[in-house]
């Protein structure tokens, strides 16, 4: 049984651009990320991503998957429209499922808008 629910999104590691909304493109800004996922996530938990973890063309893949595969849950990831690899590399990485949408309960997640059911969120 499940502990805790995490989600998260739109990380945008490795950003090429000098962007303020993605600050975690430094290392510093990485190790801490992970420090913090690490610490704070247990074993038993959920981690569902929402897409846009990197871009491909610059991420160091090897540090990617120590930062992925070091949070000790099960990792679901809803594919963004900036996740550009072909679901092996994210399953390489360390998600355990790729996907466009995740349907917990009545709960819709993704990361690009859908419609839902009246009786869905």
């Amino acid at each position: 049984m499940m502990r805790n629910i995490w989600v998260c999104s739109d990380l945008h590691l490795w950003s090429r651009d000098n962007d303020s909304r993605h600050p975690f493109r430094s290392r510093h800004n990485l190790g801490k990320l992970s420090d913090q996922f690490a610490q704070d996530i247990q074993e038993d938990d959920l981690l569902i991503f929402l897409g846009d973890l990197c871009d491909p063309d610059v991420t160091d893949t090897a540090k990617l998957a120590a930062i992925v595969q070091r949070i000790p849950c099960r990792k679901l990831m809803c594919r963004g429209n900036h996740d550009l690899q072909d679901d092996a590399f994210y399953l390489e990485v360390g998600f355990d499922e790729v996907t466009e949408v995740i349907r917990l309960y009545n709960i819709i997640f993704s990361h690009k808008p859908i419609k839902v059911a009246a009786d869905e969120l």
